[in-house]
């Protein structure tokens, strides 16, 4: 891990498999330098402090979401990439749903979901964090409240992956625009939209003919709250089974991986129950599941004395953000009792992750469940790291179970 004084901010690349691996270094360069960074590589400008980002969010006038949030323009027809007026009507339609004082209904399910990881990891002397919690548990909820059967989870699963994996820049700090952007697995995207709508358009036509106690159901019939069409709840559902899962998945091994590093702070909460959602909180802050979106200038912006050009890609990363020493004291450091309830893993403003208080609420029972269940928690084995630069998470964390109570 290189200091933030070694570093030549001319060599941050967001998409490079260093910077991925580990960027912390690179934001607090960042935050050390001009208030407005431009990557010229790339062509693209980036917003790294607490208020400036937390401020970018909410300035629609000025900084859109409809070209998508990823480096590569790509507008979807789907509440992410959305501006007022339309988005706030979608909104105002799902958003009900997933109120905070009514998600607590989901939690006997999401407890179930935990104990069954939990006691298939006690089965092995090393358990995987991601294959039986971090991955089972967010899709598991997901096909629940959806109305998906279990058995088409796998395949489910497989179609999010394609179409995440699609929207990922393979990291190559040697590229050019034109290689990046072809790097983009559009053959894979289409095919996995293609096969997601197909899949959901089947179950909608089935709720149709027989009603189910389920999200698809509601919004068939969503009473006076307005309307959505077929195609306006097929990509919401698209919305749903993508970020509903994978920002929870991230979240989870990444908290995981925090209170390895730091042991003193798994006790802290072990002997203060109390500080579990704290935890959390601090889990997200740390190192967010979501690293950053981007927006394009509808204007001339201005940040400061620096004025980013109308028709320019602005990255807002929330992970930098969450590391601005001049918002939190002492950033670089997991502390279980901090409880920053406002940080910026989840966005801010009209586009904050809709199902962020599920993501939330998971977390809290995973971590319930583990202090219940672990006396103390090792790796033993090799971390792997995912390499998309936008979703920041691990495809395994191997833990000993030899500890845990069984």
């Amino acid at each position: 891990m290189s200091s933030a004084t070694d570093l030549d901010l001319a060599g941050f690349d967001p998409f490079s498999a260093g910077v991925i691996a580990d960027p912390y270094p690179w934001y607090r360069a960042l935050h050390d330098g001009p208030r407005v960074f431009h990557q010229e590589q790339w062509g693209f400008w980036v917003l790294t402090r607490y208020d400036d980002v937390w401020a970018a969010t909410r300035d629609h006038a000025h900084l859109s979401s409809a070209d998508g949030v990823t480096y590569v323009r790509a507008p979807l027809p789907m509440m992410l990439t959305m501006d007022p007026p339309d988005h706030e009507r979608l909104r105002r339609i799902v958003g009900r749903e997933f109120a905070p004082r009514d998600i607590h209904r989901f939690r006997p399910q999401i407890e179930r979901f935990v104990t069954d990881g939990l006691d298939e990891m006690k089965q092995q002397d090393t358990g995987d964090v991601v294959k039986s919690l971090a991955v089972p548990v967010p899709i598991r909820i997901m096909a629940a409240i959806l109305g998906v059967p279990e058995a088409d989870i796998p395949e489910l699963r497989k179609m999010s992956d394609d179409l995440v994996q699609g929207f990922a820049i393979a990291p190559s700090g040697s590229q050019t625009i034109d290689e990046a952007i072809a790097s983009y697995d559009f053959g894979r995207i289409g095919k996995a939209i293609t096969d997601i709508h197909d899949y959901f358009r089947g179950l909608i036509g089935a709720r149709r003919r027989q009603p189910a106690d389920d999200l698809i159901t509601k919004f068939l019939d969503p009473a006076d709250e307005g309307t959505l069409d077929e195609n306006e709840l097929l990509w919401f559902c698209l919305l749903l089974l993508v970020a509903g899962i994978e920002t929870t998945t991230n979240l989870i091994g990444n908290m995981v991986l925090a209170f390895v590093a730091h042991p003193e702070q798994w006790e802290l909460v072990r002997e203060r129950r109390e500080l579990v959602g704290s935890a959390v909180n601090e889990a997200l802050r740390f190192d967010s599941p979501i690293q950053g979106f981007f927006r394009t200038t509808l204007s001339d912006y201005a940040v400061g004395e620096t004025e980013i050009p109308s028709g320019s890609r602005v990255l807002l990363s929330f992970g930098a953000a969450n590391h601005d020493p001049q918002h939190y004291s002492d950033p670089a450091m997991f502390r279980a009792d901090r409880d920053p309830a406002d940080h910026l893993a989840f966005g801010s403003g009209i586009h904050r992750c809709l199902g962020a208080g599920l993501a939330e609420l998971e977390g809290i029972i995973v971590l319930e469940q583990l202090l219940d269940t672990a006396q103390a928690l090792e790796i033993d084995g090799d971390v792997v790291r995912t390499t998309n630069p936008t979703l920041r998470g691990a495809a395994r964390v191997p833990v000993n179970t030899k500890v845990w109570n069984r």
